[in-house]
């Protein structure tokens, strides 16, 4: 099988890795380590994990610092195979202590932190190989582009079927109810009085969940999908609070592109 510039795998554990530091270090600079840890008197555990259960408050603060130094040590690839073992295992404990926490985004991250431990992701662009030169690998074999391209494709086709419902196709909901509350928002505020908006974005929002994996995969369309993409996510951060899903989702889109496009 012909191998592949293995760059745009490096580049992948770089970005994940700092945007996982930056939403854990948020959680803890926001306070939300106690609101949504230590302040409730009752956790709802998902079906078949009622043993897990928070830590002391103290537990849970450190347990969160170590979630932020070990996105650090990914992100720079020092001892890469140990540190992403321990925050799939720290990550996921967090998100099934309570399962009205739950983010589809949290999920996402748990499913793809996993996947790395099994991709050759260190091989390039960090401290293991500073550390020891003989484990530099600049090609490699396409699969585990191949395994992340899949996982992020999924993730928008899915969320496009679950779309194909009367209440978002025909009654334009829940964003009918989402734009109402954004009547101050600058710019786009007037679009939101106009009754057929929440079902073009509804629409809009359909095709394109759809139908951007595929458009990612052609080289032809890339680049204006891509471009979409981004335009596309930074208007729902902006315009709903959707948390770091938009980021994590424009930084990961970029493993469609051409195994070597960061050398270039």
């Amino acid at each position: 099988m012909r191998r592949v510039d293995n760059a745009s795998l490096a580049a992948f554990r770089i970005l994940f890795g700092a945007l996982l530091f930056f939403s854990t270090a948020r959680f803890l600079l926001k306070g939300w380590v106690y609101d949504f840890y230590i302040k409730p008197t009752a956790f709802f555990p998902f079906l078949g994990f009622s043993w897990v259960q928070p830590w002391p408050p103290w537990g849970m603060y450190l347990h969160f610092m170590i979630l932020a130094l070990l996105a650090l040590v990914v992100a720079c690839g020092l001892y890469y195979r140990v540190a992403i073992v321990l925050f799939f295992l720290g990550f996921t404990y967090v998100e099934l202590i309570d399962k009205t926490n739950y983010l589809n985004h949290y999920y996402f991250i748990s499913l793809i932190s996993f996947l790395m431990i099994f991709l050759p992701l260190h091989r390039r662009f960090s401290l293991d190989v500073w550390r020891k030169p003989t484990r530099l690998l600049l090609r490699t074999h396409p699969w585990p582009l191949w395994v992340l391209r899949a996982q992020v494709g999924m993730v928008y086709f899915f969320a496009g079927l679950a779309k194909l419902n009367p209440d978002w196709l025909l009654h334009g909901q829940p964003l009918k109810i989402w734009l109402a509350s954004r009547s101050d928002f600058p710019g786009l505020c007037f679009l939101f009085f106009f009754a057929a908006t929440d079902l073009v974005m509804s629409w809009v929002g359909m095709l394109f969940d759809l139908t951007v994996p595929f458009l990612l995969l052609w080289r032809r369309t890339r680049g204006a999908a891509y471009i979409f993409l981004v335009v596309f996510h930074l208007l729902t951060y902006r315009l709903f609070n959707i948390g770091v899903f938009p980021w994590v989702m424009i930084f990961s889109a970029l493993i469609f592109f051409p195994p070597d496009w960061p050398p270039r």
